[in-house]
C-alpha cells in the first residue's frame, strides 16, 4: 500500500502541477479531491524520486512512485479503490516484475470494503493470498510457492487464521506450516490484565498457558507429555518463582 504522508507529498505537487499546466482534477461521488487527470507519457528510469499520475484509455487512474532503483505502479477504480499493484526493479536497464498484487472487494453495509489480496513475489517465486471480513481485519492468509509457468503450486507452504470478538480483537489463531504442522492458540480478555490471558495448542494439546493475575504480573505454564508442567510466576515482567507441578499439584521447587 501506499505510504499515507508520501501520498499527501505527491498529491500537493500534483496539485501544484495542476495550477500550473491546467491538469484536470478528479473527483469522486462525494466531491472528495482523489487524483489528477494528467498525460500517459511516462519514463520511468529517472533520476531521483519521481511521482506521475496517470489517465489511462479505459478510465483507471494509476500513481506511479519512481527512483533510480525501480518504480512501483498503482491502479484504481473510478472512486480511488486500488486494484492492482506493480512493482518493477532495473535489470541490465530494463524494468523487471517482481511483485504483483491484485484486489478484490465486497459491499457491506453500504460501505466497500477490502475483500481479498493477492500478492505474486516473482523474485521470492510466492504467492500470498490474503482473505478479509466486513470489517477490513485479516482473516485468513496462505504462501504458496510458484511452478515453472508461474502459477501458485495446489498446496501453501505455511497459512493462519485469526478470529475476532465484536470490538475487534483476536480471540483465536491457527497457524500451519511443513515443518511445525498446525499451532492454535486462544486468547482471553476477561482477566484482570491489560493483555488478553494465552493459551496454545499443538495436535489439539495444550502446551502453554499464560494467565494474567493483574496488569503487570502473569503466571506461565509449560505442558509435557508426562502430565508434569513448569510453572513461572512473574512481577512487573520479572522472573519470581519457578516450580513443577504434576496435574495441577505442586511438586518441587526451580531453585533460581
Amino acid at each position: 500500500m501506499i505510504n499515507a504522508k508520501k501520498l499527501f507529498q505527491v498529491l500537493i505537487c500534483l496539485i501544484l502541477c495542476n495550477l500550473v499546466f491546467a491538469d484536470e482534477i478528479h473527483l469522486d461521488t462525494l466531491g472528495r479531491f482523489r487524483i489528477l487527470k494528467s498525460g500517459s507519457g511516462f519514463s520511468a528510469q529517472s533520476a531521483g524520486d519521481v511521482s506521475y499520475a496517470v489517465r489511462s484509455a479505459d478510465g483507471i487512474d494509476s500513481l506511479i512512485l519512481a527512483d533510480e532503483e525501480g518504480y512501483k505502479q498503482c491502479f484504481f477504480d473510478d472512486e480511488m479503490n486500488l486494484l492492482k499493484e506493480q512493482k518493477w526493479s532495473y535489470s541490465d536497464g530494463a524494468p523487471v516484475l517482481v511483485l504483483e498484487a491484485f484486489y478484490t472487494y465486497a459491499d457491506s453495509e453500504n460501505v466497500l470494503r477490502k475483500k481479498q489480496r493477492t500478492t505474486t513475489r516473482f523474485d521470492e517465486r510466492t504467492q500470498t493470498k490474503t482473505r478479509y471480513d466486513t470489517k477490513g481485519l485479516v482473516v485468513a492468509e496462505s504462501i504458496f510457492e510458484l511452478n515453472e509457468s508461474d502459477q501458485p503450486k495446489k498446496k501453501p507452504i505455511s497459512s493462519f487464521m485469526k478470529k475476532y470478538d465484536e470490538k475487534g480483537r483476536v480471540i483465536e489463531e491457527q497457524t500451519a506450516d511443513l515443518e511445525h504442522g498446525l499451532i492454535k492458540k486462544t486468547f482471553s480478555y476477561d482477566g484482570k490484565g491489560t493483555r488478553p490471558d494465552e493459551k496454545r495448542f499443538e495436535k489439539n494439546t495444550e502446551v502453554y498457558d499464560k494467565t494474567y493475575i493483574n496488569g503487570t504480573d502473569y503466571r506461565e505454564k509449560v505442558f509435557f507429555d508426562d502430565g508434569t508442567a513448569i510453572v513461572t510466576d512473574y512481577e512487573n515482567g520479572v522472573k519470581k518463582a519457578q516450580y513443577v507441578e504434576r496435574d495441577g499439584q505442586f511438586v518441587r521447587s526451580i531453585k533460581q
